[in-house]
């Protein structure tokens, strides 16, 4: 599958096209999540009309990939309304979500609607220190109700988890606590002090041997990819692009660069005119001299965001890719099995 992915994706960027739109819906979210990257949870959001257009226009540049997130996606009365005219328009519909305190007779919609991809939020697999993360009592037990409900109709789901020291610290417990609970998929994601500008997180950063562990189970997929100097550092500005709930386009979530607005002008001027996704459009490996005969670039995540709020230049590669770069690399030679999901 990963292969077919690949090759999907070469497509695209040779022939310049948009590929995949993350498209937040809301700021708002009935959690409090320490790590949360949202400086804020309030704004003018964009009305159940104009997020149909957009989709549409999105349709008519031959989008494949539609993500759907927040916020809390579910915060939006309309937001099952939006989900079913995504799939009307066949786009792939991949949604992130807490699953936390959600209405029944909305969550049955949903699932009528059939989603290709839902991530459902865990910080561990113990009821007490997923809620201490989340600051609301009972998150746990309704966001693994949902999970459950989801998967019972047939929707794949996958349980996306964040390591946090002090926290949900190991990967191995987490992982085979949860598919004891009964869900089937669980990746992870990876925290770094870039996803939240406003606020110290080195103390909630896992520690090498969490880090280590973590990777260890998806040694499958850390094997490396080969990367030619001529292949884009990422996907922003190159194949995707993020549209706020106000309507902001911008390369990515965590690139600040301004490209426009979905609500006063077309997507498709956007993508092929905009200067903000122009400037990042195609930056290459070959373009870093520090990586351009770098050992650990197989296995190195490079995100332009993340590089330009580490180090104030999205082309100054962060020692932190480094070292994740070289745990994964390790990860490729050590025992795991992988755990049906992405890290």
């Amino acid at each position: 599958m990963g292969r077919l992915e690949d090759r999907l994706d070469a497509l695209y960027r040779a022939s310049g096209r948009l590929q995949t739109i993350h498209l937040d819906l809301t700021w708002r979210c009935p959690l409090d999540c320490l790590h949360c990257y949202l400086p804020h949870k309030g704004g003018s959001e964009m009305t159940t009309d104009e997020i149909r257009g957009l989709l549409d226009q999105a349709a008519d540049l031959g989008v494949f990939t539609v993500g759907l997130s927040g916020g809390e996606v579910f915060a939006r009365p309309d937001f099952v309304d939006i989900v079913e005219h995504a799939r009307r328009r066949h786009f792939q519909v991949h949604v992130k979500t807490a699953g936390a305190f959600l209405h029944r007779d909305a969550l049955d919609r949903f699932c009528l609607s059939r989603p290709n991809l839902v991530d459902i939020s865990f910080y561990s697999h113990e009821e007490a220190t997923h809620d201490a993360v989340t600051g609301r009592p009972g998150s746990f037990a309704s966001s693994l109700a949902t999970a459950l409900h989801l998967q019972a109709a047939g929707i794949i789901v996958q349980a996306a988890v964040t390591l946090l020291k002090g926290y949900g610290e190991d990967a191995v417990a987490i992982r085979d606590g949860l598919t004891r609970a009964g869900i089937l998929h669980v990746g992870f994601n990876e925290l770094d002090e870039s996803c939240r500008p406003d606020a110290h997180l080195g103390d909630l950063r896992p520690t090498e041997d969490q880090l280590s562990r973590q990777f260890a189970l998806s040694s499958g997929g850390n094997r490396g990819i080969p990367k030619q100097a001529d292949a884009p550092l990422c996907a922003a500005a190159t194949s995707s692009l993020h549209i706020a709930p106000d309507g902001t386009v911008r390369p990515c979530a965590l690139l600040p660069h301004v490209a426009g607005n979905a609500r006063n002008t077309p997507l498709c001027s956007l993508w092929k005119e905009s200067p903000a996704l122009l400037r990042f459009r195609g930056v290459a490996w070959g373009t870093l001299e520090k990586c351009r005969s770098c050992a650990e670039r197989p296995w190195c995540h490079y995100c332009l965001g993340k590089a330009e709020r580490l180090t104030g230049d999205p082309l100054v590669p962060p020692g932190e890719f480094c070292r994740l770069a070289r745990r994964r690399r390790a990860a490729g030679t050590a025992p795991g099995r992988p755990t049906g999901g992405a890290e």
